[in-house]
């Protein structure tokens, strides 16, 4: 597979057929579609429950369709629009399906439409209607999010908590006995250290889920083994809360192998948004690949404006969801642009416009992310198992106490110009309070002969680990928030502590957006302070930050914040606080280890940085202010070593950048416009290459 896979999802109903086949016969020619994955049964036209009768009368319209896009040499996908089902939507399970059970609450209420996953009734009647679908020999045929154990409204926030599945988790849990759903629950709810049930439930529903989709992909695969199986999925940390096994899903859908499969990753952003959610997009793709290695086959993202128009969202959001998701190296996007009922798709022509325009430009850049190679930047560690490890405090509930908070570290690295990562062998990682306190003693102790940097939060859990001489710490005190604090008015950065950083002194009032706790810090006497908290006459309360070099080599940066609680807010992310956590960077990372260091004319970029097998080097930087750069800097420690720079220009070339370099400061600067959403990607090579 070559170039960005333009993947348009399109239902075609009953009433409409006829005009919107051809309609979408002259967008597959017109904007040069890669697929058509064609959305059966669909939102508001859902029967719930497929019956056979109504699948009669689609099936002759989808075997039409399935012609058309083969003549045109355009794959062929067919995406039922429920697998569980989604919702109820005064749907009822047993109208259609004799001997339906429903999902169970955790609260005891039983769905009217959505199945348990353990129904025998259900999965057989699901493995006939996907065997029909095989019949059509698509390209591929998907799995939707509604495979899950939560968000099934109006009666189902978590379940299943029928007697099929309460006997299922009794007999993992080696009890001859039943065990009630409410017993369950309490066992789930206790509070401190969990309880030895949670980690056993948790994988239980993994199992469930594993089975059911290993049994559909059977089902497809007797009918044609060579159809591929997609999975769309919602974020890895919210999956937490029903312990998705995504290796023995993988198997599941590959055919333990046999075959590519592929997954559709939410980048959420369904309706209009700030560009800076795109840092939380481009994260949900990092990590949906991540927890999926090494299995993974082909990514195809979703890109959706929900309710289907541009009131919704924009179009260059729409495309700024494309750029991101070629940059972050996926194969394509899975479009969901236009409605369900049968309105022509001309009446948002401006959407096909941008798919058109775009094309050569994505393809270009995907194809240039996917040659050999490996991605450089910060890493921030992720541990797939923090649902069945978490201990509870009062006042948290289930299950969304089992989901790890998500998001905040990626974006403050991204605002300062640092790309990011999920590898264990990155030289330079981040960690809050919730990661250390997933970490095992084999990878803090990997992570301690690197760089580290650490809130608050992570340095207490590092102490009672026992580890405080490794991170330089003597001792932590109280979280407290500011204001509990005599006359607190700011964090006063300290003179440099390198001789390559700039002078950062500065104040910065810490109740500037969210009030985070912060503690001060007793270090060793051999670590560098570096900020500390002084009152309204700027008399010292307290150290706030120091660095540290232990004896393992590590390069340690402590801050007393809660990054939870402020990593994401402008305030806290202030010009000079940023400039002095750059600086920050000098000691813990002086020969940009990381990869690059982006600095722009401007706010907001997110930074990537790619070497390839053959020696080149991909840069890039997308703009997600509101605001248009004039130049990008990208600070790098070997880009003497280039000596071509060239710019991906919007036909989709490769052409000679404008730019300079200060080889003194290991600056390139890129000088050029760059509009916001969109962004600048520059390919360096020697003369060997």
């Amino acid at each position: 597979m070559s170039g960005f896979t333009f993947v348009l999802r399109r239902t075609l109903p009953l009433w409409s057929f006829r005009e919107n086949l051809e309609e979408l016969e002259q967008a597959v020619v017109q904007w040069k579609l890669d697929e058509v994955m064609v959305k059966v049964d669909t939102e508001e036209l859902s029967h719930g429950q497929v019956s056979m009768e109504w699948l009669d009368r689609m099936f002759p319209h989808l075997e039409e369709l399935g012609q058309m896009l083969a003549r045109h040499g355009t794959r062929y996908d067919i995406n039922p629009w429920i697998t569980l089902c989604h919702l109820d939507r005064g749907r009822h399970g047993k109208d259609s399906l004799p001997g339906f059970e429903g999902m169970v609450d955790i609260s005891g209420k039983v769905s009217e439409a959505c199945a348990c996953p353990l129904s025998p009734a259900w999965l057989k009647h699901t493995q006939a209607v996907w065997k029909r679908y095989a019949s059509l020999h698509p390209h591929s045929i998907w799995i939707e999010d509604d495979m899950r154990h939560f968000n099934h409204a109006p009666n189902v926030s978590y379940g299943c908590f029928c007697p099929r599945h309460l006997e299922r988790f009794a007999k993992a849990a080696g009890l001859r006995r039943k065990v009630t759903r409410e017993e369950l629950v309490a066992a789930l709810s206790a509070k401190g250290e969990p309880h030895p049930w949670r980690r056993i439930w948790l994988e239980t529903l993994g199992k469930v889920t594993v089975d059911v989709v290993r049994a559909l992909t059977q089902a497809v695969h007797e009918v044609d083994p060579n159809i591929q199986m997609g999975l769309m999925t919602s974020g890895p940390r919210v999956h937490e809360m029903e312990g998705r096994d995504w290796q023995g899903l993988a198997k599941a859908l590959s055919d333990n192998g046999r075959l590519p499969f592929r997954t559709r990753p939410t980048l959420g952003m369904y309706t209009e948004a700030l560009g800076t959610s795109l840092y939380m997009a481009a994260d949900l793709i990092r990590l949906s690949r991540h927890v999926l290695l090494p299995a993974h086959s082909c990514e195809l993202t979703e890109v959706e404006d929900f309710p289907y128009s541009r009131q919704s969202c924009s179009v260059s959001l729409t495309r700024a969801r494309l750029l991101v998701s070629a940059a972050t190296g996926c194969h394509g996007a899975a479009m969901n642009l236009f409605d369900h009922l049968g309105t022509p798709m001309e009446e948002e022509a401006a959407y096909g416009r941008m798919i058109k325009r775009a094309k050569k430009y994505l393809d270009m850049l995907a194809d240039t992310v996917h040659q050999n190679g490996h991605d450089r930047g910060v890493a921030v560690p992720y541990i797939n198992d923090y649902g069945k490890h978490h201990p509870l405090q009062e006042g948290d509930s289930i299950p969304a106490a089992f989901m790890p908070p998500g998001g905040g570290l990626v974006q403050l690295l991204g605002e300062m110009g640092l790309p990011t990562v999920y590898s264990d062998t990155a030289p330079v990682n981040l960690i809050d309070g919730t990661i250390a306190d997933m970490l095992s003693d084999e990878d803090l102790e990997r992570l301690l002969k690197r760089s580290l940097w650490l809130d608050g939060r992570a340095a207490a859990v590092l102490c009672k680990r026992g580890l405080a001489a490794l991170i330089g710490l003597e001792e932590i005190g109280e979280f407290k928030h500011p204001e509990e604090y005599p006359s607190a008015a700011a964090e006063e950065f300290l003179p440099r502590i390198t001789d390559h950083a700039p002078n950062c002194s500065g104040v910065f009032v810490p109740s500037y957006g969210p009030n985070a706790p912060v503690a001060f810090l007793k270090p060793v006497p051999k670590a560098l302070p570096f900020s500390r908290m002084i009152d309204n006459e700027g008399n010292e309360l307290g150290l706030m930050s120091f660095c540290f070099r232990n004896e393992r080599g590590g390069r340690i940066f402590v801050h007393g914040y809660d990054y939870s609680c402020c990593a994401t807010d402008s305030g806290f992310l202030s010009v000079r606080r940023r400039q002095a956590l750059r600086n920050m960077l000098e000691y813990l990372d002086p020969s940009v280890e990381c990869g690059v260091r982006v600095s722009v004319d401007g706010a907001h970029p997110m930074a990537f940085r790619r070497d390839l097998a053959d020696g080149r080097m991909l840069l890039g930087a997308i703009n997600l202010s509101a605001d248009s750069w004039t130049y990008v800097d990208f600070r790098a420690s070997d880009l003497h070593d280039y000596t071509v720079c060239q710019q991906l220009s919007e036909n989709g070339e490769w052409q000679r950048a404008d730019y300079s370099l200060d080889s003194r400061n290991r600056v390139l600067r890129a000088v050029a416009k760059v509009k916001p959403l969109h962004g600048l990607f520059l390919l360096l090579a020697t003369h060997r290459v």
